[in-house]
């Protein structure tokens, strides 16, 4: 197998700032605004059972929806992510955000 590489043609052009100024894979579906809804919720009933709140370890960061979330509950967030184009989403979503480490898998 020959295959291209996916990174290939610049990263950047895989990606799309959504106007709640959130920067999402540009083929995304499905609506911003439920996605992070259902991420507060669910990060909500989670917490419930949680004893401690220095740190959250999480991984498939996705575009760091979750980890953003989590850093209402916790004090730093280590968060992981290998794809190419959610990884740069996630990085471009959480800088300026202290507390949060996030790591290319």
């Amino acid at each position: 197998m020959t295959g291209k590489l996916r990174t290939e043609q610049p990263i950047h052009t895989e990606l799309a700032q959504h106007e709640s100024g959130w920067w999402l894979p540009a083929q995304v579906g499905g609506s911003f605004e439920k996605w992070q809804r259902e991420a507060r919720e669910h990060i909500d009933a989670a917490c419930e059972h949680i004893r401690g709140d220095r740190v959250a370890i999480q991984a498939g960061t996705h575009v760091a929806l979750w980890a953003v979330n989590l850093m209402a509950t916790f004090d730093r967030v280590l968060t992981f992510e290998a794809d190419s184009v959610n990884y740069e989403c996630a990085r471009r979503n959480v800088a300026g955000w202290g507390g949060i480490t996030l790591t290319k898998a």
